[in-house]
């Protein structure tokens, strides 16, 4: 903590900014992939009490403390003369490090095919047309980050009112990408249909082409018993399908949530 005091303190030290993003980038795409998607790492975020936002400010506050360290290290050292170290030094400093160690836990890779349950098409129908009553009242000048707080059912944007930070081309789903990434900023979009259910999308800024900030309210349709039900039979059929000896990569491609990936490594 001092030394990163001291770096901060060195007027001669400047953080390179584009970096900073490009690796603040890099590591959400990274998370977005781990979780399965974006909407499911919003998710997780909510669950822990963080907007995705604010998740970005923190990881990018922490990359800069550590790339100022850095800098501030290799000024430091820079005329520093280097201490020689044997071979046998480093072989015995490692065989008393290594009996600290932890052993790796053993895994086992499991493959998986993901069953969504699907709505009807009257619950589809009443999705939409919520969503498009929600767009007359946008465009009619009611607040939109206030409908999203009270209308959205995407848990981890509706508390920021549907604020969804800034994201790049391959982080959504196409169907959103296609429009936020042609949508002047300032405007609202018509309503959007994805796997994930009905948007209406506004653009706030944009960086070029490669980069926006968007806000938006999703409205889901309701999945009700029955559609539970027709998943896990189909579910079923599945797993007697694999075990009757058909490739699980086939029954991925054909069945499978696309979000969801095709394995899984578990502790045991």
């Amino acid at each position: 903590l001092l030394v990163i005091q001291a770096a901060e303190k060195d007027t001669l030290i400047q953080a390179d900014e584009p970096a900073l993003d490009q690796q603040v980038n890099e590591r959400l795409e990274g998370l977005a992939l781990q979780f399965g998607g974006q909407p499911a790492l919003q998710q997780a975020l909510a669950d822990d009490g963080w907007t995705l936002a604010e998740y970005r400010d923190y990881i990018r506050h922490d990359a800069r403390q550590q790339q100022i360290y850095q800098m501030f290290m290799q000024r430091q050292l820079a005329g520093a003369t280097p201490e020689e170290v044997s071979e046998e030094e480093l072989l015995a400093r490692f065989a008393d490090a290594s009996l600290n160690l932890q052993q790796r836990p053993r895994t086992l890779t499991m493959q998986q095919v993901v069953v969504l349950p699907v709505p009807a098409e009257d619950a589809k129908d009443g999705a939409r047309a919520e969503a498009e009553d929600l767009l007359e009242r946008v465009r009619a000048g009611e607040d939109f980050p206030d409908l999203a707080r009270e209308h959205s059912h995407d848990v981890g944007t509706a508390d920021g009112g549907g604020d969804l930070g800034w994201f790049r081309r391959g982080q959504m789903v196409s169907e959103f990408e296609d429009v936020a990434f042609t949508l002047p900023i300032g405007n609202v979009s018509d309503v959007v249909e994805t796997d994930f259910g009905f948007h209406i999308i506004k653009v706030e800024r944009a960086r070029g082409r490669s980069e926006v900030q968007a806000r938006h309210i999703l409205i889901r349709p309701q999945v009700e018993e029955e559609d539970v039900q027709t998943a896990r039979d189909l579910a079923i059929q599945i797993r007697e399908r694999a075990e009757a000896g058909e490739s699980m990569s086939a029954l991925f491609e054909q069945y499978s949530d696309p979000e969801a990936p095709d394995s899984v490594e578990v502790a045991f």
